[in-house]
């Protein structure tokens, strides 16, 4: 099985396209934001897919599915 099979998924996709539109939001933040507000949307947004990554390098199905269910 491919290593970084994950990257190929449509959501996984979607999150990185998610992340990369954050960024460039937040370059029109004030200043003042940029080490409070900025930083937290910045670390929500790349953890989306951080956890997809996470949820595929886990050995069980069981596992994988909790770490990318919805519930």
């Amino acid at each position: 099985m491919e290593l970084f099979y994950y990257r190929r998924l449509d959501v996984y996709k979607d999150a990185k396209q998610l992340a990369i539109n954050v960024n460039e939001a937040l370059k029109s933040f004030p200043k003042e934001e940029r080490y409070a507000l900025t930083s937290q949307l910045q670390r929500a947004s790349t953890s989306v897919m951080f956890n997809i990554a996470e949820g595929f390098g886990r050995y069980s199905s069981k596992e994988r599915t909790h770490m990318i269910s919805f519930n």
